[in-house]
């Protein structure tokens, strides 16, 4: 299945690490540091930590009398 959005990600991806000589040290390198003057840009979330039983228990559907 062709899907044209998947297709131009790729490209940009592949240009972006052809710069690069598709070294991944240096993508990674050049990506942190466009991270760093974006970073006042990026939504802030919140990070919270759940227990597997609170999980358990959204999920799980208790038996009706």
């Amino acid at each position: 299945m062709f899907d044209p959005i998947v297709q131009e990600i790729r490209e940009i991806r592949n240009s972006h690490a052809k710069k690069f000589d598709y070294d991944l040290s240096k993508i990674v390198a050049d990506y942190q540091k466009k991270h760093k003057s974006y970073v006042e840009k990026l939504a802030s979330i919140n990070k919270k930590t759940l227990s597997v039983e609170s999980i358990t228990m959204k999920t799980t559907k208790q038996p009706r009398d």
